[in-house]
């Protein structure tokens, strides 16, 4: 069975008097390989290659929820190793999918607040727990 899980992407926002503020902005569906070792890394590299994929297109500003699934729903069809750009020709089912809902069948939830600039965080949890924070400078070694 595989080990599936869905991905919320949160926006964060500066609050008049300090602070910041994430709300819930886009939502994704991945069938398999959901489990931490492995998502995490995936997740990792596939914001990074969004960025530079934004970065590359002129658009780096565009780093919020909406367009940062869209464009790791479009690497997603590509290189599975090294998301860089989207396949042009191909014909695979996208690994990250557009999701309304929180699937029922899920192992584990993924969580990536936005920061500014490419900058990003990622706890992950199973639905009925707390959440745990990535160590994203252990995901470079």
């Amino acid at each position: 069975m595989s080990t599936r899980c869905n991905i919320e992407i949160h926006d964060t926002f500066n609050v008049l008097g300090g602070g910041e503020q994430e709300y819930l902005g886009a939502l994704l569906y991945h069938h398999s390989d959901g489990y931490p070792g492995f998502m995490d890394k995936k997740l990792h590299k596939f914001l990074k290659a969004t960025y530079k994929y934004l970065e590359k297109a002129g658009h780096p500003y565009w780093w919020d929820s909406e367009r940062v699934a869209a464009v790791m729903i479009l690497l997603s069809t590509g290189d599975y190793e090294a998301p860089t750009q989207p396949a042009l020709h191909s014909f695979d089912v996208p690994q990250f999918q557009p999701s309304l809902k929180l699937h029922d069948d899920i192992d584990y939830i993924w969580k990536v607040v936005l920061k500014l600039k490419g900058q990003y965080e990622i706890y992950y949890r199973r639905p009925s727990e707390n959440w745990t924070k990535v160590d994203l400078i252990g995901l470079e070694q």
